[in-house]
C-alpha cells in the first residue's frame, strides 16, 4: 500500500525539490515503522499513509501558491521589459533630439554668422555708395559753381567790351580797323550781339 502511495505521488506534477522533501519524509517514517512491532505496524502504517497524506497536500498547495507567484514574478517580469522597451525607446528618442538639436544649433549658428557678415557687407557697400553719392554731388556742385562763375564772367566781360560799328554793314569791329569807314559808334559787344551782328574777320 505504501508502494502504491509513493508511485500516485511520484507521479503527480511538482517540483523536484518538493519530491525530495516528501521522499525524505517518507524514508524517515519508514526507518520508524521498523522500530514497532508487528503488532502496532498496520496501526502505524495507516497513521504515516494519513500524516503523510496530510504533507503532500501541504507540499500541493505550497507548490500551487508558489507556481502562482512564479506565473506572478513572470507577468512582472514581462511588464517590466516592456517598460524597459518603452524607456529604451524613448532614450533613443532623446538621443536623436539632441543630436538634432546639435545639428540645428550649429546651422543657425553659421546661419548667424552669415547674416551678421553680410550686414557688415551691406552696411560697407552702403556707405562706400553714399560717399560716391556724396562725391559726385560735391562735383556737380563745384561743377555748377564753375559754370556759373563762367557764364558771370562771360557777361560780365561782354557787358564791359565796347566794339565799333559803322552806319552801314552787318560787322562790329575794333576801334582801327581799316574797313570800318565814314562815321562810325561805339557800343557794347552784347548790344551788337543783339542785333545780330557778327565779328569782323580783318580785326578780329
Amino acid at each position: 500500500m505504501m508502494m502504491d502511495f509513493m508511485k500516485k505521488f511520484m507521479s503527480k506534477e511538482i517540483t523536484p525539490s518538493v519530491k525530495v522533501i516528501v521522499v525524505t519524509l517518507i524514508a524517515a517514517f519508514v526507518l520508524s515503522l521498523s522500530a514497532y512491532g508487528a503488532g502496532s505496524a498496520q496501526s502505524l502504517n495507516n497513521s504515516v499513509e494519513s500524516e503523510l497524506q496530510t504533507a503532500v497536500e501541504d507540499i500541493e498547495q505550497l507548490n500551487s501558491d508558489a507556481e502562482q507567484e512564479i506565473e506572478l514574478l513572470s507577468n512582472n517580469k514581462s511588464e517590466l521589459d516592456g517598460e524597459l522597451a518603452e524607456k529604451e525607446s524613448v532614450q533613443t528618442a532623446m538621443r536623436e533630439y539632441d543630436e538634432k538639436k546639435s545639428e540645428y544649433t550649429s546651422t543657425i549658428s553659421q546661419l548667424n554668422t552669415d547674416i551678421a557678415a553680410l550686414d557688415t557687407d551691406t552696411q560697407q557697400k552702403q556707405t562706400e555708395l553714399s560717399e560716391k553719392k556724396a562725391a559726385k554731388e560735391e562735383a556737380l556742385r563745384v561743377a555748377a559753381e564753375e559754370a556759373a562763375a563762367k557764364k558771370a564772367a562771360a557777361q560780365s566781360s561782354s557787358q564791359s567790351t565796347m566794339v565799333w560799328i559803322g552806319e552801314t554793314g552787318t560787322k562790329y569791329h575794333k576801334e582801327n580797323c581799316r574797313t570800318l569807314r565814314g562815321n562810325k559808334y561805339q557800343i557794347t559787344l552784347d548790344e551788337a550781339l543783339a542785333q545780330g551782328r557778327e565779328a569782323c574777320k580783318v580785326c578780329h
